[in-house]
């Protein structure tokens, strides 16, 4: 049986395990929102997740995001046999080969710079793949664009806190979507610290992995209007 949400289409298979499909091709859904600006993109690394990472992008893709930008950490390059059995096109997906020791700065650095010399995308995301964009009023911002359009112009960047799921007793690895596995948050989920999505054309320099941190040239906020300064959100919205 099939179970459709907005934006995806949950699927029992005949082995039992549920398949998460996007219910709505990312492109319809950039054109019939109507949005003016040139869409979001998300910048991650990862290394070791292959048994969730389609879930990930799946996920990301179907929220509205326009593209994402893999760096593969890993020494033997698992992202490359990994994409010959995938349908991303390349609007959508970009994998680049990227190992070594402490090369999460450098990779997000790269990243937006791509971004900023095509100015092919109006936002940029710096996530890790373990981490899910959550947005609570779907109804009012269906997709990532319908959020970010309600951003003050002269806000430069837009921050999230973390929220902390509860491991839900799952002791060993089942192939089902991690949403569905993990579906309980922990006492206090809510963390001071956040992740941030940048205007493209605001970024000065290339140290992009320190608009968590120190970059006080940007105007940052968080959903809820508040100022921020610094890697923390002191003010916790309800978890």
């Amino acid at each position: 049986p099939k179970k459709k949400t907005s934006l995806f289409t949950t699927q029992s298979g005949k082995d039992g395990h549920s398949k998460l499909r996007l219910s709505m091709e990312p492109a319809a859904m950039n054109s019939a929102t109507g949005h003016s600006s040139r869409g979001a993109a998300m910048c991650a690394n990862q290394k070791w997740g292959l048994l969730y990472i389609d879930e990930w992008i799946h996920y990301h893709l179907a929220l509205g995001f326009q593209k994402i930008f893999l760096y593969d950490n890993s020494k033997g390059f698992e992202l490359g046999e990994w994409n010959m059995n995938r349908n991303y096109s390349k609007s959508q997906l970009e994998i680049v080969h990227f190992p070594g020791e402490a090369k999460q700065m450098k990779a997000y650095a790269d990243c937006a710079r791509k971004i900023r010399k095509e100015e092919s995308h109006s936002w940029i995301a710096f996530f890790d793949i373990d981490e899910f964009l959550l947005i609570k009023d779907a109804e009012r911002y269906p997709t990532i664009m319908d959020l970010l359009d309600t951003v003050p112009g002269d806000v430069d960047a837009l921050s999230f806190n973390w929220g902390s799921i509860y491991m839900n007793n799952q002791t060993s690895y089942r192939p089902k979507p991690v949403t569905l596995r993990f579906r309980r948050k922990r006492e206090k989920a809510m963390n001071k610290h956040v992740k941030t999505m940048v205007r493209s054309d605001r970024l000065k320099d290339e140290n992009t992995y320190f608009i968590h941190e120190i970059a006080d040239y940007l105007r940052r906020q968080d959903t809820g209007g508040n100022v921020l300064h610094g890697a923390v959100n002191e003010r916790l919205p309800d978890g």
